[in-house]
């Protein structure tokens, strides 16, 4: 794993304008509200964390779905 991200967690966007996006993040919060255009927001919700093995290191991964889908 990139020593850069080490302690970081993967969060894994599914559906919605930002599918298939990955970003890493500190601590990440269970639902968040972003921004994609001005005046329009979208609440992501969190729906699994699961920890991986990457290349001899584990990393948590959390995948994020738009709020109310399933």
């Amino acid at each position: 794993m990139d020593e850069l991200n080490a302690g970081l967690v993967e969060v894994v966007f599914v559906g919605g304008p930002l599918h298939g996006t990955r970003a890493f993040m500190a601590n990440p919060e269970f639902r968040m509200e972003i921004g994609i255009e001005p005046g329009a927001a979208i609440e992501y919700c969190r729906r699994m964390v699961e920890t991986v093995d990457i290349a001899d290191a584990q990393r948590q991964v959390a995948t994020y779905a738009p709020y109310g889908m399933s």
